[in-house]
């Protein structure tokens, strides 16, 4: 398949068809009501969870991934340095009396 979306009623049909061109031989000693169901169920079983996406959708998905983590390293680089803190003075500590 190339970078077009094919929907997952187009690929059943393809692997139908590719099916039934490899199997020729046995669909003659099945018969053509029997291959064709068995043909069915094989490409319904080899499409089950498969989600049409293009390599143009993937390749975004990777972008939108990239920019997350750099705005993410940005933020932090922000925090840390508004968070340094400037010393403070310590109050001084009064002389008790000496005991005599």
């Amino acid at each position: 398949m190339s970078n077009t979306k094919a929907s997952k009623k187009e690929v059943r049909t393809l692997i139908i068809q590719r099916i039934e061109l490899a199997f020729s031989d046995l669909k003659v000693t099945l018969g053509d009501k029997k291959f064709s169901n068995r043909a069915k169920k094989a490409a319904k079983i080899l499409t089950e969870g498969f989600k049409a996406t293009t390599t143009e959708a993937i390749v975004e998905k990777q972008a939108k991934k990239a920019k997350k983590v750099k705005t993410t390293v940005s933020k932090k680089k922000k925090t840390k340095a508004a968070k340094t803190k400037t010393p403070q003075a310590k109050p001084a500590v009064a002389a008790t009396p000496a005991a005599e």
